[in-house]
């Protein structure tokens, strides 16, 4: 309770910005497979949807979901923590692009190692 105090106290402060991100629509995904070649393993996911209620949320696009990039047998993977079935699953990423047609599409953000040693 205490966190959380903290946490509406730091929000009173907080500006109302403005904020894009960057998506690959879902038709375009489904439709050229030599896109999604191209996600990196290991990739953060970012599932766009286009929310019901925008009085709710404040926005016209939201990320709704995250997870990870997985290469598996030549298929990628999506790879998320699930509510409903409370633990942590991998869904082949086209297939589950097919299967949600209210998603606007995925934000690809790729984990470039860097040399810590300078």
């Amino acid at each position: 309770q205490i966190k959380l105090a903290q946490l509406h106290a730091l929000g009173i402060n907080a500006s109302n910005n403005e904020a894009t991100i960057k998506y690959l629509p879902r038709h375009v995904l489904i439709t050229n497979t030599n896109l999604i070649k191209r996600i990196p393993n290991g990739s953060i996911i970012l599932i766009i949807e286009h929310p019901t209620n925008t009085n709710l949320i404040g926005t016209e696009l939201n990320v709704t979901h995250m997870g990870l990039a997985i290469w598996r047998q030549d298929k990628l993977y999506f790879r998320a923590a699930s509510s409903r079935l409370n633990r942590v699953t991998d869904l082949n990423l086209i297939n589950y692009l097919r299967t949600q047609p209210w998603l606007k599409g995925i934000s690809v953000l790729a984990i470039i190692p860097t040399n810590l040693k300078n």
